[in-house]
């Protein structure tokens, strides 16, 4: 049988396996999660994000998180290090884990100026986790509860992540298939920006570079997760990870992820071959015969697995029910696995009128914001919108309940020219966020 004639199949789901692969990814996650809660305090990433600014933007619903915002985020942070580091021990491995996802979940929707799509993929992995089974061998809990005890998993339990990676990363490469990438222009204005970079710097700078990293990219992307399926290609598709991960690493410097991907490659080879790599002296089940028993419980799994995977197939194309280009929009962007596809520039003030004294304000962003805040609303609708409601919520305290709001806004995607992004003519005070339809205040992409 193949790989994609088993995933179809409940029994292949649901056997025993060794465990090996689970308990070796959930010391590797948890050591991320511990590296990236105490690294981002230590880089001042958490200052810069949660501290520094007097706002945060939140994801639209999720107000209440602003209450957390400032130096609490320090607490929330530390517990979620200390969390990560009682995963990696299968330490109340069910407790610390849950806590780990609820806390990331909070660090997550309580700001988004930093969004990624990495942060969005180690959220579901937080919650993947905290159900799965991987306490059950070379843990803490095993100790304190011999009887719980166990040499195998079910094989969903590493299948869960391999479908993920694919959904991920195929998803990915197709997003990457525009003539702005496929010329390489994002890679010539990011690297521009590194040219002072020890050794590397100059070589950055090269036309032939962009176009291989582009082609690369898409091709990396599309192929890394069924070349280390399949096992002729298995080593193939780890150097080029390897490579792959270390280069957006030091290039790009994009944080723990790169290292979290390159522990992930331990689900894609024999839960055997796991054993004797890292566990030596636990015992082989390689030749012990398995009951597979389709429980009720089981039913359950499987169903809500596929319920799962049905939702992460669908949200990537959802941008399609809205109006216009995603690129240009930004509308089904998040959530889709579009990851460093473009670079985008933008700029924007506003006016606020008096409606009563016709009075006229020029807002600079940057009067309210950090410079990086300020250039995020300018390219991203939603945030946007959020500062209008904080300048609405301002004026009304300076005594001007009633203004209206005018943005002069104008972008531009890759090495395109500037053009008009938001209709001057709206007045955004009396615009309404919509989660499932266009804004109308948008303008449509020019050709």
């Amino acid at each position: 049988m193949t790989f994609i004639q088993n995933i179809f199949r409940a029994n292949h789901w649901l056997a025993p396996i060794d465990n090996s692969q689970l308990v070796v990814f959930r010391i590797v996650f948890g050591l991320v999660v511990a590296a990236d809660a105490f690294g981002g305090m230590a880089t001042g990433w958490t200052y810069n994000a949660f501290i520094k600014p007097d706002f945060t933007f939140n994801f639209i619903g999720f107000d209440f998180l602003q209450i957390f915002v400032g130096k609490p985020m320090y607490v929330i942070y530390t517990l979620f290090g200390i969390c990560g580091l009682m995963i990696a021990f299968g330490a109340y491995y069910r407790i610390s884990a849950f806590s780990a996802a609820i806390l990331w979940s909070m660090i997550y929707f309580a700001q988004k100026t930093n969004y990624n799509n990495h942060y969005y993929l180690l959220m579901l992995l937080c919650w993947v986790m905290a159900f799965m089974p991987a306490n059950r061998y070379f843990a803490y809990d095993v100790r304190r509860k011999p009887e719980i005890r166990s040499l195998t998993a079910p094989r969903w339990t590493i299948l869960f992540f391999v479908v993920q990676l694919l959904i991920v990363y195929t998803y990915a490469s197709i997003a990457k298939v525009y003539p702005g990438w496929t010329k390489g222009e994002p890679f010539e204005i990011w690297f521009k920006m590194k040219a002072n970079y020890p050794i590397i710097g100059p070589l950055l700078q090269s036309s032939d570079l962009h176009t291989i990293l582009a082609y690369g990219g898409i091709l990396f992307d599309l192929l890394a997760i069924p070349m280390l399926i399949w096992k002729r290609t298995r080593w193939l598709a780890v150097a080029a990870s390897v490579s792959f991960h270390l280069f957006n690493s030091i290039v790009f410097q994009v944080g723990t992820f790169p290292y979290l991907m390159l522990g992930s490659l331990v689900l894609f080879f024999p839960p055997e071959q796991v054993r004797k790599w890292f566990f030596k002296s636990k015992p082989s089940v390689e030749n012990q015969t398995f009951t597979v028993e389709k429980t009720q419980k089981n039913k359950l799994i499987l169903s809500v697995i596929t319920v799962y995977f049905i939702i992460q197939i669908l949200l990537p194309v959802r941008h399609f029910a809205f109006k216009g280009n995603v690129m240009w929009n930004e509308e089904g962007h998040r959530y889709a696995w579009r990851m460093m596809l473009r670079a985008k520039a933008g700029s924007v003030t506003f006016k606020v009128v008096n409606s009563e004294t016709k009075e006229v304000f020029k807002v600079m962003p940057t009067e309210y914001l950090t410079p990086k805040q300020s250039w995020m609303i300018a390219i991203h609708p939603g945030m946007l919108w959020q500062f209008v409601q904080v300048l609405k919520e301002d004026y009304g305290e300076k005594g001007m309940p009633n203004i209206s709001i005018y943005a002069n806004s104008k972008i531009k995607i890759n090495k395109g020219d500037y053009h008009t992004f938001i209709d001057p003519e709206y007045d955004l005070a009396k615009a309404e966020w919509h989660r499932f339809k266009h804004s109308e205040w948008i303008l449509d992409e020019p050709e």
